[in-house]
């Protein structure tokens, strides 16, 4: 409404000379153009945002699940897809905290293992907040 008025305005002001006013309403239009391409973007940025529901996907590449190992050290390896794009990995080993080991489509962790068996967990979250289901092998020592 204000900007009808304001256009009006320009138009029928006879103290404004025709320069001025295709100036100004030129100004008027870039200002417009700006905004409205600014809202567009903030707008298809929270469509997808809103329409993601995909969950990632994730899998642990090697070792194989109930591996023996004879080693006490080994580089757990896998990989992770989305349709927006990977946020981050969490991994967890046995009891241990989760934690945040790679934003990326391909991961490795390096870990100690105890004797016995071990218990490795991994989980995905997408950029949009999705997480995928939690995967699990054991490793045996």
């Amino acid at each position: 409404m204000f900007l009808k008025r304001f256009i009006y305005m320009l138009n029928f002001n006879s103290y404004m000379d025709n320069n001025k006013k295709y100036i100004t309403i030129t100004i008027i239009i870039i200002f417009l153009a700006i905004f409205f391409l600014f809202l567009n973007n903030n707008l298809t940025s929270d469509v997808i945002k809103q329409t993601d529901i995909i969950a990632p996907t994730i899998s642990i590449t090697s070792p194989q699940n109930n591996y023996f190992s004879e080693k006490t050290y080994l580089t757990i390896k896998g990989i992770a897809s989305d349709n927006v794009g990977i946020r981050e990995i969490r991994f967890k080993s046995n009891d241990n905290n989760w934690e945040i080991i790679a934003g990326s489509s391909s991961w490795s962790k390096g870990i100690n293992l105890n004797q016995g068996e071990n218990i490795i967990y991994v989980q995905a979250f997408d950029k949009n907040g999705n997480a995928s289901p939690v995967e699990s092998i054991t490793i045996y020592v």
